[in-house]
């Protein structure tokens, strides 16, 4: 345990006091939860992974706490890591196995002589490429212990939990990492009633890892979406519960038959969240800020920032938001950058139906790999609807990004490439604000907006129009 403490990522356990997590909202996320139960008190399952993704901001970490704790209140939890580039170190892949091994050796006894033997055997075992410690931490000591069925069965499941693998080093590392857990959980015997929940991004990689082991059938794949029926129900619930908190704390600053928020308030809110919790979350948290004391006044500004920049960046409710914008966008790499902001400047002014791929990669001279490349970083706040038809169209998940890309406040240089009227490089132009039309590629004339490759340029400009 000596030589696994200082590597293994003890900031990253579900219950680490470095880490403030974010709990579920009482009532919310029900249907998933119950799936998700039943799946883990299945004995006959063949599905030894759940893989659940979702857009940026949806809840997925969330989600993932409240099954790291539950499972530790019933005994079930082996080991969790919640991966994040907040975190000194934490999204080094090297560390994955040694910070599973020393949780493991914590809750079990007779695996921590086993992996103490090792270790003695092979000091630098710590060192070696992620197969090897794989199987000489991991799997290998349970394969010696599962034969007498010692940790965990069908029966008594036990689960590890890996949230953000995402962020976990590089592509090639999560491919290497899941590529492990897979063929371990083939294990007719060693790998019976071990249960792998990952929750991350759905990034196209990923797509690819779960699609194989869906067809392997060793894994079930749940989605967190925006766009979902329960998920506008659970951001409903989360904001009248939320301002029925607030409304408490500060009674006395309404008067004792005063409706507040009101129905248009709640109208503009539901409509305005739609099923982004952490949208929802970032007004709750603004509306109620103790220092500003004042969650009339904050509502109706934080409800006009929503169509229009009113107050300084400094003041704005969508810092927490902003902040994770940013980090996706700095992960584009810089030889490609040109051409993902000349697609998203496109997608910003395209109409609520979206903007179709093809047309935008006629219309930009690239090809397909080209906008893979450009986006292969953004699948978390740009969805591809009907991929390998002709109506395969870029959308925004939620209206909260394209917003961040136009405010210079918010976004600085970003939103002024955005907004530009030349696509630099393409040789193609934005719309110009109430113009309607934009310039033939470098060319310099006005062309129709029936040439344009999205499904109409709004004739004037002024916020986002992609929902």
């Amino acid at each position: 345990m000596e030589i696994l403490l200082p590597i293994a990522m003890i900031q990253a356990d579900f219950d680490s006091p470095s880490r403030y997590p974010p709990q579920c909202h009482p009532g919310t996320r029900t249907l998933i939860k119950r799936r998700t139960l039943i799946w883990l008190t299945d004995p006959d399952c063949s599905e030894r992974i759940l893989w659940i993704t979702g857009p940026l901001g949806v809840g997925k970490s969330t989600f993932a706490q409240f099954l790291a704790e539950y499972c530790h209140r019933t005994a079930r939890l082996g080991a969790s890591i919640f991966f994040s580039r907040s975190l000194e170190g934490n999204e080094k892949a090297q560390r994955v196995v040694p910070t599973l091994a020393c949780q493991l050796a914590a809750r079990f006894p007779e695996y921590k002589v086993l992996i103490n033997a090792r270790l003695l055997a092979d000091p630098d075992l710590t060192e070696k490429n992620l197969r090897d410690q794989f199987y000489y931490l991991f799997a290998l000591p349970l394969e010696e212990l599962q034969k007498d069925r010692r940790l965990f069965s069908p029966q008594n499941p036990l689960v590890i939990i890996l949230d953000g693998l995402d962020v976990c080093g590089n592509r090639s590392a999560q491919i290497e990492l899941t590529r492990l857990i897979s063929e371990f959980a083939k294990h007719k015997y060693a790998a019976a009633g071990l249960f792998w929940i990952i929750c991350s991004r759905p990034e196209p990689h990923v797509k690819k890892i779960i699609w194989r082991m869906t067809v392997q059938s060793l894994c079930r794949h749940e989605q967190l979406l925006i766009e979902d029926g329960e998920a506008r129900d659970d951001v409903e619930l989360m904001l009248h519960d939320g301002f029925y908190e607030i409304r408490k704390r500060y009674f006395f600053r309404f008067g004792p038959v005063e409706t507040w928020p009101t129905d248009i308030h709640w109208h503009l809110l539901k409509d305005a969240s739609s099923g982004f919790l952490m949208f929802a979350s970032c007004i709750l948290k603004y509306v109620g800020d103790d220092d500003q004391r004042d969650p009339r006044a904050l509502l109706e500004l934080c409800l006009g920032l929503i169509d229009d920049s009113l107050v300084p960046h400094t003041l704005h409710p969508f810092h927490a938001l902003d902040a994770l914008y940013e980090e996706i966008l700095l992960s584009i790499t810089p030889e490609i950058q040109h051409i993902t902001l000349r697609i998203l400047s496109l997608c910003v002014h395209a109409s609520p139906h979206g903007l179709f791929v093809q047309e935008a990669m006629a219309f930009l001279d690239i090809g397909r790999s080209t906008v893979d490349r450009a986006l292969q970083n953004l699948h978390s706040v740009v969805n591809i609807s009907s991929p390998g038809t002709d109506e395969e169209c870029f959308h925004f998940f939620h209206h909260s990004f394209p917003d961040f890309l136009q405010d210079t406040k918010r976004s600085g240089w970003i939103a002024r490439e955005i907004n530009m009227e030349m696509v630099e490089g393409a040789s193609t132009t934005q719309v110009s604000s109430g113009s309607g039309t934009t310039l033939d590629k470098g060319k310099g004339r006005a062309i129709p907006e029936s040439r344009l490759p999205c499904r109409g340029f709004p004739a004037s400009g002024g916020g986002s129009m992609v929902e």
